[in-house]
């Protein structure tokens, strides 16, 4: 980056041998006005398609005639105040302290924030170069901070295209979302997340985990039956999708115990009037969870004993299955993989 100078000139107080400016009244007059001359030529700058992102390249960084300093606090003074920087949706001008730099961990592979900018405009212009950035921050101009990023989240939130929310954000977008919410400022953004109603349901709502405990899709690799009464995260939210498991994670989500799941799948059938409720599918659901889980309850791995397990039947009709479930390979049906037909798997069943 190239340096500019402006060149100085006025009926200044010198000594004797007119080799020096004298500290006097008329002098510090002077140098005041110097300081308004150059925030007026920074505003004519802002004009500029060009100049206007390169203003800071003028500003006086070497002494000048031993008034360095009270020349300087003057220019910062005055800039503090002007309007003088463009944001990042090209708008109208904004003083330096109402602006803030966006990191490149928060912007996606194609340089747009990872969350849109407020309607009253925080994000500083993109074409504002590293080296001018540096100055500028010595004028005043600050990084994201973290009640910046909370706020723009709270917007995503709240907005009807939010980014968060996406059933199918871009691909890039989430990975990169995630690491920086739970990279930056120290792990700092984890605590406001927890309040934040970004974590989706099965149940197509979404919620926070300080509501209710939250706990993901699957136990040990399989997938829990829906109809048990736990809140559980949309499964094709985190599936192919590391971060975003990452980041609910850290926010509170856990994982059910298989011990747990199983527990609550009999208890469904304790009474005549919850099994009445139980729809066909949500039998193949239990029955699926209960097969491929049930060695690790049992010292032998073909055999386990169960209660008698009142099941729905394709017909509508309550099925009992017997107290011995035989684990043999024969054939691939509804319970996911290479499993035992229908009739070994409870040993056969009977109507009633």
């Amino acid at each position: 980056m190239l340096m500019k100078q402006f060149l100085i000139q006025s009926d200044f107080v010198t000594n004797v041998h007119r080799q020096g400016i004298m500290d006097c009244p008329r002098n510090s007059a002077i140098f005041r006005g110097v300081g308004d001359a150059f925030v007026d030529a920074v505003l004519q700058f802002c004009q500029h398609p060009t100049l206007q992102y390169q203003w800071m390249r003028f500003y006086p960084t070497s002494s000048i005639f031993g008034f360095n300093w009270e020349t300087r606090s003057n220019i910062t003074r005055l800039l503090s105040a002007a309007q003088v920087l463009r944001p990042y949706n090209h708008g109208p001008l904004k003083r330096i302290s109402e602006l803030r730099i966006v990191p490149d961990e928060f912007k996606c592979v194609s340089g747009k924030p990872l969350f849109m900018d407020s309607p009253g405009s925080t994000y500083i212009a993109n074409e504002y170069q590293g080296e001018d950035t540096s100055i500028l921050i010595s004028l005043g101009l600050r990084n994201l901070e973290l009640l910046d990023v909370t706020e723009r989240v709270q917007q995503d939130l709240a907005s009807p295209s939010s980014a968060l929310k996406a059933k199918e954000p871009p691909r890039d977008w989430y990975p990169r979302a995630a690491k920086y919410l739970l990279e930056s400022f120290g792990g700092g953004c984890i605590p406001w997340l927890k309040r934040m109603k970004f974590v989706p349901l099965e149940s197509g709502e979404f919620t926070s985990v300080l509501e209710e405990p939250i706990y993901f899709p699957q136990s040990n690799g399989m997938a829990i039956p829906t109809d048990l009464g736990l809140r559980l995260v949309k499964l094709g939210t985190i599936e192919d999708n590391e971060w975003r498991e990452k980041l609910f994670a850290a926010v509170g989500v856990t994982e059910v115990s298989t011990q747990q799941v199983r527990k609550l799948i009999f208890e469904k059938y304790k009474s005549e009037d919850s099994r009445q409720k139980i729809t066909l599918y949500q039998s193949v659901a239990h029955l699926r969870y209960l097969y491929w889980t049930h060695e690790s309850f049992t010292s032998s791995p073909k055999q386990v004993n169960f209660s008698t397990l009142p099941i729905n039947s394709r017909l509508g009709t309550d099925a009992v299955g017997s107290r011995t479930a035989t684990a043999t390979t024969s054939s691939t049906n509804l319970f996911g993989k290479a499993s035992p037909a229908a009739g070994s798997l409870f040993g056969g069943y009977t109507h009633r």
